[in-house]
């Protein structure tokens, strides 16, 4: 077999990571697309919209996959993600007489005649690449590309929707399900999927072919649940049904709260939880991946059985929930030790200010520089920027404030409520926040 030169965008991410992992254990080559460290083209996929950026990095190139999705964000950030930058390498792959095969992961919904999600922008961005693609292949007959559209996917390992689901099927004592619980899916495994796009790439084959990327079990989110639950060793739980209006203010609290931010349930989540049957393939779309690819996915079942869970995956879906609680609490922490300095009376502040060697303007100064220091540092906690940049800080923070005590205020060491004693506990749990830092 040839071996293969092939650009993967969204090789980082979930479903890219496999996709990348499957090319290398068959032998090809992978040039990796993306931003930060460790990428062979850096991309920024909010300006790369041209052809003519991408033309020169296709060179020696066999074929192209993208796999960048993002579920939520401004029209802007969507459109230019989703649609313009996909086109444009999309026009460049067309002009390249190397390229052998153009791979899109799209998504369930996305189909040119998916009435039921008109109007919601993830939907409509991705169907956008994909009527891109389909009219480019009709200027161009001989070439070859494929969609794919995967149901919901999972893996040995999760992200995004797979660790929410995950995280809801550890809860101690209780199985929250949303609403019924009745909403299908037709699950695929990750590295099943990685399976297919490599074979299409493989065997390219004239114009275009869609492929729904589905499982053969299908499945409730409640059956889903119980039988990951099942898999991580926790024994069964009461079943709690979520009003899907709790749902909804859920969802709103992850579009736009800090510290929500990071679960996978938002708007655009919700919404497309709310269209029956969106996560289920067509009639025969599973014989047609058997058929196209000679890749026979496995069922969730199936899947499950065979990849018996380890520790580390019981502490990660215990973990899911405790992520943002110690932002927020932290946070919370943070500013209203802050706040103090600004509103507590000369009256509570007097006997501390006696102690300490310093005038009056000087003790001001403190109380009013060590105050804002803190409010910004829960703010900036509630952004969730810079996680490990915003750690360093804080323990940096606490231990000088607490070399301060000890030097001008050693006597506080003895407070039978522990002020000064807190300020270990509070390291390790920052310690804990920094550990938890990456998504990935």
């Amino acid at each position: 077999m040839k071996k293969l030169r092939v650009l993967v965008l969204g090789g980082a991410g979930f479903v890219g990571s496999h996709i990348v992992s499957e090319l290398q254990r068959r032998g090809h080559e992978v040039v990796l697309g993306g931003r930060g460290p460790g990428v062979d083209i850096q991309v920024d996929y909010e300006k790369d919209t041209q052809s003519e950026i991408w033309l020169p990095r296709l060179k020696d190139i066999d074929g192209a996959v993208n796999a960048v999705g993002i579920l939520h964000g401004s029209k802007k950030l969507l459109e230019a993600v989703h649609f313009e930058t996909p086109q444009a390498l999309f026009q460049a792959c067309f002009q390249s007489s190397h390229i052998q095969q153009i791979i899109q992961i799209s998504a369930k919904g996305s189909e040119p005649d998916c009435e039921k999600t008109q109007g919601i922008l993830y939907s409509d961005t991705k169907r956008a690449a994909e009527k891109a693609l389909k009219n480019l292949i009709a200027l161009n007959p001989l070439r070859s590309a494929t969609i794919i559209r995967p149901s919901f996917i999972f893996s040995k390992g999760s992200y995004g929707g797979g660790s929410l689901f995950r995280a809801l099927a550890a809860f101690p004592k209780i199985l929250p399900v949303v609403g019924k619980g009745d909403q299908l899916f037709q699950p695929i495994a990750a590295e099943d999927l990685a399976q297919i796009v490599c074979t299409c790439l493989e065997n390219p084959k004239q114009g275009l072919r869609a492929l729904e990327g589905v499982g053969p079990e299908i499945v409730t989110i409640q059956e889903l649940l119980e039988k990951t639950r099942k898999w991580l060793g926790f024994k069964s739980g009461r079943v709690i049904h979520m009003p899907l209006c709790w749902v909804k203010v859920l969802s709103l609290l992850g579009s736009w709260i800090p510290g929500f931010s990071s679960v996978p349930l938002n708007q655009t989540s919700y919404e497309l939880m709310q269209i029956p049957g969106l996560a289920v393939g067509s009639p025969g779309s599973y014989e047609k991946i058997i058929q196209e690819t000679g890749v026979r996915p496995q069922g969730l079942s199936e899947f499950l059985e065979s990849h018996p869970s380890f520790v580390q995956d019981r502490w990660h879906a215990r973990l899911y929930w405790i992520k943002p609680l110690i932002q927020w609490v932290l946070a919370l922490l943070w500013i209203v030790s802050g706040l103090w300095g600004f509103v507590l009376p000369d009256s509570m502040t007097q006997d501390i200010k006696n102690m300490l060697p310093f005038s009056e303007i000087i003790w001001i100064g403190i109380q009013y520089f060590s105050g804002s220091l803190d409010i910004l540092i829960g703010l900036w906690i509630l952004t969730g920027w810079k996680t490990l940049w915003v750690g360093w800080l804080q323990m940096a923070v606490i231990v000088g404030y607490t070399l301060f005590i000890s030097l001008w205020l050693p006597h506080f060491w003895l407070d039978p409520f522990g002020g000064v004693i807190k300020n270990f506990p509070i390291l390790v749990l920052i310690l804990v926040q920094m550990a938890l830092a990456s998504d990935r």
